[in-house]
């Protein structure tokens, strides 16, 4: 409800979110929740809006996503750090270890959010740069990622393989499904999503080691130290 009482609006400014108001309602309503239950510190939400883009904001100064990602606990589809231990064997990219693990951290995270049951942070990444043709940008410490249509192929495989997990979800919802039978198929999808975010990991550390300058991961020292979701969504002109 404050979600929609303070952004919706602003939402209705832009043509590329007006349709889909509803739908950023529920996304920024579940990363600011999960910021102020999990960060263990404040959260802080912004929206802007010009005849350009709407860009939004979601940042917090708290334990972190690897702090974070420790509390949960492993399920037949997700076991905590089980694509970072995957990342963390390949060492394609020869940086310190500490702004390593940050950017295998922030990967994992993106992740651990493609197999949930609710809408979330992979989501909005999807909506944002494949169907709004904007970009994303996700911190963790002195880790950046920003995802844009660069990388257009290996989204449309995620986002593929998300929905098709998703619908697994909704459909065990909808029914009060309590038995096992939809988990071989799930983990199926699950091992994809895995091995996708493998591939897409490999690609972003060539492409940053031909040439970092116009890499999609960035290093660099942050006054304000945490987690920052950054959205820039491109608006249509109407003429």
């Amino acid at each position: 409800y404050i979600v929609r009482e303070h952004f919706q609006e602003l939402l209705f400014d832009n043509s590329n979110t007006y349709n889909k108001s509803d739908y950023y309602v529920e996304l920024l309503s579940e990363l600011i929740t999960n910021g102020v239950l999990h960060s263990k510190s404040n959260t802080f939400a912004l929206m802007f809006v010009n005849k350009f883009s709407t860009k939004f904001s979601i940042s917090d100064n708290g334990i972190g996503f690897e702090e974070s990602l420790k509390s949960k606990t492993s399920n037949f589809l997700y076991k905590p750090f089980e694509l970072k231990s995957k990342l963390d064997e390949i060492k394609t990219l020869d940086i310190n270890a500490k702004i390593l693990n940050n950017l295998h951290v922030i990967i994992e995270t993106l992740y651990f959010s493609a197999l949930k049951d609710r809408r979330g942070l992979f989501d909005l990444m999807i909506s944002v740069v494949l169907e709004s043709n904007g970009y994303f940008r996700l911190h963790s410490e002195n880790s950046q990622i920003i995802v844009s249509r660069r990388m257009n192929n290996e989204l449309k495989d995620l986002s593929h393989l998300r929905n098709k997990l998703f619908d697994f979800h909704r459909d065990i919802l909808i029914n009060s499904v309590q038995d096992e039978r939809y988990n071989e198929e799930m983990i199926t999808i699950k091992n994809s999503i895995l091995d996708c975010f493998s591939k897409l990991y490999i690609n972003l550390c060539d492409k940053y080691n031909n040439d970092f300058r116009y890499s999609s991961i960035r290093f660099y020292n942050v006054k304000f130290k945490g987690v920052h979701i950054e959205v820039e969504i491109p608006n249509i002109p109407s003429w």
